[in-house]
């Protein structure tokens, strides 16, 4: 196989039809281990089990947290995929068990049902023999496995998931079982980030409160920041943990950049590896149309991949990774969710679509090949887009690059008071626990008494409103803005976030689903529900949105003076509405139609974000003024996502004729990432004129360095030397003592 993986990667090279931009050969890097497991002094039963599964020596890694969890330690461990984290939390566990056996001594808590339903397969592996049992509690457990979880024999391990504590913590029968908890586990902890990390924050809040002996330990993978993150996360002192990289075969590493499409490309490239090599591989897209273009342009050439992606039913999915496992198809097509370490079977290529929204994230993509000791590729592909450009002149830059930082906003207005709420439905707050309440959440609870959701009781108890069941019934953890329903027929096909349903489900939209096309019929406002018909031919086409956006109310949080520009930190309201679409060919996305929509679709948010003011010069015409804040924005935020690791649907720009710019987050609320955008905007500023300058394209710019695909005006109004200018001078200081005046409100139609 080596052999024709050489001359794959020959071809590659000696190919018109698309650019090596850069190849590297990562060695093998091999585990450092500890001491003989002895020396823990365990129990000896645990120590025959382990060598029973072939455990005869810990990693360094291991042994540090397993030393440092039985000496009472909240334990964070950072380690990549493959390096033993699970028996790293797992032996304290059964340690804890066996002494402790007639009662409920850990919490596992994983980030999906299906990493919980996968670790199950290890968790015993290792409990057997010992009498521990191990229980999965989530959505999917029958009633007479809930009814024995609370019996008089409850489980040793309970396994779950954030989602189900957040719904049930109301429950007196699971508070009761949890009271005597010694170790709450989180694995997979780097993912609590943003808004899903905020409702994390409040639900480990309100799992405290019924806890009382009780030591954390969390598993992660290697994130920038992991001391402030998990002390934020828990509001805990942690101890944490650092491992060498593992890597047990040579991995060979390809970035490509395709003289075509990048779908093309990805097929070819997946036939090659996955039928002409018979090398198991995994595509990852990062989004959900762009997961359902690649499948549909497999099928039209008669590639057999299976698709994983969510929004489509848990038993598709599982069959999915059930027929690749059993050699059914070679390949998949998915998302992220095949990025955390869901069993899927031995994997030997991953191709990125393209560049992942974090280097955080590429490590745990390509992590997922090259367990054994047989060589391995990842290959990565680069597109006409300004991150792309940049990481094709820097190449060696981003194969180094640092970890990301995790962020999180734990004191996001809507997730503060959706969980808020939720804390007092679970049990009523005391009036300790109301003086122990933060400034922020205090207001927060005086606007939940004042829309009466909860009330004083006996002066002294702060109780649930009957209004506040019906908002706590409502609540989705893993997003702060409302959902929208998906009914072909009667029968619900997919759930999406209101403010990205206006985006992908107006009228007459092409909305793809598990290999199948719906066309949308009505988006029903009233009920937050989206009517679509099943098409049963396979559209070459697809659509995407044209709209504008607007800020109002912004109010300064914070500021700071940046090359003598005033940048401003602070909350605004974000109003989006789609007037129109595009109908663009799948093949050749150069061909396209613009449609208006009859009846726009709006929504409004209020959300953190970023505001200061170009100096334009007066002497431009308002054309002029138009694409310099307009190219500006774009650039800034293409800059500021390669130095945060954000995701480029998280955060959205607004600009100005006056020169205002506004940069905020994509959630309502705020996630965290543009706080961090601000704290590192000197670089941003410096990055966005690099991107602008290694490009060598005309005047106006070009997908490499001014365009965005998110861009609601078709990337229409842009000046790529006006925008080079205007950055030159602000570096340069040429706008001393001439800045803008700041008043927060900017003049003319915005572009977005």
């Amino acid at each position: 196989m080596e052999k024709k993986l050489a001359e794959l990667i020959d071809n590659i090279k000696n190919s018109d039809v698309r650019s090596l931009v850069y190849s590297w050969e990562e060695d093998i890097s091999p585990p450092e281990y500890a001491h003989d497991i002895s020396d823990l002094r365990l129990d000896s039963r645990i120590l025959q089990r382990l060598e029973e599964v072939g455990i005869e020596e810990l990693y360094i890694h291991q042994y540090e947290a397993i030393k440092k969890i039985l000496n009472g330690l909240n334990v964070m461990l950072l380690a990549s995929t493959g390096s033993g984290k699970t028996e790293a939390f797992l032996i304290p566990i059964i340690s804890e068990c066996l002494n402790c056996k007639n009662t409920c001594n850990a919490i596992l808590i994983f980030p999906t049902k299906a990493l919980s339903q996968d670790q199950m397969e290890r968790i015993n592996a290792l409990t057997r023999g010992f009498g521990i049992s191990a229980v999965k509690y989530d959505g999917d457990t029958p009633k007479n496995i809930r009814r024995e979880i609370f019996g008089k024999n409850p489980p040793n391990i309970l396994i779950t998931n954030p989602d189900m504590l957040h719904k049930n913590l109301r429950n007196d029968k699971l508070k009761n079982l949890i009271s005597s908890v010694k170790y709450i586990v989180l694995d997979e902890v780097h993912n609590y980030s943003g808004v899903f990390g905020s409702s994390v924050h409040y639900i480990i809040k309100r799992l405290k409160r019924f806890l009382t002996d009780f030591q954390f330990i969390c598993s992660s993978a290697t994130i920038n920041n992991p001391k402030k993150f998990i002390e934020t996360l828990f509001q805990e002192k942690f101890e944490i943990i650092k491992s060498k990289k593992i890597l047990r075969g040579k991995r060979i590493h390809l970035m490509i950049a395709p003289h075509h499409s990048k779908y093309s490309e990805a097929v070819y490239l997946t036939k090659a590896l996955s039928v002409d090599l018979d090398i198991k591989t995994l595509v990852f897209t990062e989004s959900h149309l762009s997961c359902e273009l690649l499948k549909k342009i497999a099928d039209f050439r008669h590639l057999k991949v299976g698709l994983h992606r969510a929004g489509i039913t848990k038993k598709k999915r599982m069959d999915v990774r059930k027929d690749f496992k059993n050699n059914k198809f070679n390949a998949i097509v998915c998302t992220p969710t095949l990025e955390l370490g869901i069993d899927i079977g031995d994997l030997r290529a991953v191709i990125n679509l393209s560049i992942p929204p974090t280097f955080n994230r590429y490590l745990q993509r390509i992590g997922r090949a090259g367990r054994s000791e047989e060589e391995s590729i990842d290959i990565l592909l680069i597109g006409n887009d300004p991150i792309s450009n940049y990481f094709a002149n820097h190449p060696t830059e981003y194969y180094n690059s640092d970890p990301d930082p995790v962020y999180i906003d734990i004191e996001n207005p809507v997730v503060m008071k959706r969980q808020l709420i939720s804390m007092i439905i679970d049990e009523p707050l005391d009036p300790d626990e109301l003086y122990q309440l933060t400034e922020r959440e205090k207001d927060v609870l005086r606007e939940i008494k004042e829309e009466k959701l909860a009330t004083l009781f006996d002066k002294f108890y702060l109780i649930p409103g009957d209004r506040a069941y019906r908002l706590f019934n409502s609540i989705n953890i893993r997003g702060s803005g409302d959902s929208v329903i998906i009914k072909c027929k009667e029968k619900i096909i997919g759930k999406r976030q209101k403010q990205i349903a206006i985006k992908e489900l107006y009228e007459d939209a092409i909305y793809m689903s598990g290999g199948t096309d719906y066309k949308v019929e009505y988006f029903d406002r009233k009920d937050d529900q989206v009517r679509v018909k099943k098409l049963f031919k396979r559209r070459t086409y697809y659509t995407k949105a044209l709209y504008n956006s607007n800020i109002l109310n912004f109010q300064s949080l914070e500021s700071q003076i940046i090359h003598d520009l005033s940048i401003n930190y602070g909350t605004g309201d974000v109003k989006e509405v789609v007037d129109g679409y595009m109908i663009k060919d799948i093949h050749d996305n150069k061909k396209s139609i613009r449609k208006i929509l009859d009846e726009p679709l709006d929504y409004s948010f209020r959300t953190k974000m970023i505001y200061f003011k170009l100096p334009l010069n007066s002497s431009y015409s308002l054309k002029d003024k138009i694409k310099a804040s307009h190219t500006v924005e774009h650039v800034l935020i293409h800059a500021g996502i390669t130095l945060t690791g954000a995701d480029q649907n998280e955060i959205g720009g607004v600009s100005y004729p006056d020169g205002s710019i506004f940069i905020h987050d994509g959630m309502p609320g705020g996630s965290g990432v543009v706080n961090l955008l601000f704290h590192r905007f000197d670089k941003v500023i410096v990055r966005a004129l690099e991107i602008l300058q290694n490009c060598h394209c005309v005047e106006d710019g070009c997908p490499n360095c001014t365009f965005s695909h998110f861009c609601g005006s078709n990337n229409d109004f842009l000046s790529k030397s006006i925008a080079i200018r205007i950055l030159k001078d602000i570096i340069d200081g040429e706008f001393h003592e001439k800045s803008a005046k700041i008043d927060f409100n900017p003049l003319g139609n915005p572009i977005v």
